[in-house]
């Protein structure tokens, strides 16, 4: 990351340790299929037939993929990998995520 005012790192002396933020509307744009965390966090979870899980509360990075974190209404969480084979489709004009799920992934 760079700025114009700031040169040398003499230059950020002042803002050191200083959290930075950046307007949403400002952040670049992403390849298709990719999100910005604040995109997915609250949005609704259905499964395949449209029977709601829940609603994305986090999302936890691991090493191979992330992770979404599902609260259902009962205040149990359902773990989703984020990969097409769980995650079939993200309508962020709807603030949906549609997914399927194997047998066990839900207790």
């Amino acid at each position: 990351m760079a700025f114009d005012e700031f040169n040398s790192p003499e230059d950020w002396r002042g803002v050191r340790n200083q959290l930075l933020f950046r307007r949403a509307n400002e952040s670049p744009e992403l390849p298709k299929g990719s999100y910005y965390y604040h995109e997915l966090i609250g949005i609704e979870v259905l499964l395949e037939g449209g029977e709601h899980i829940g609603f994305i509360e986090d999302i936890l990075k691991t090493g191979a993929n992330q992770v979404y974190v599902v609260r259902e209404e009962s205040g149990k969480e359902v773990l989703i990998p984020s990969v097409s084979e769980f995650v079939r489709n993200i309508d962020l004009g709807n603030k949906q995520m549609i997914v399927r799920l194997l047998p066990g992934m839900r207790s």
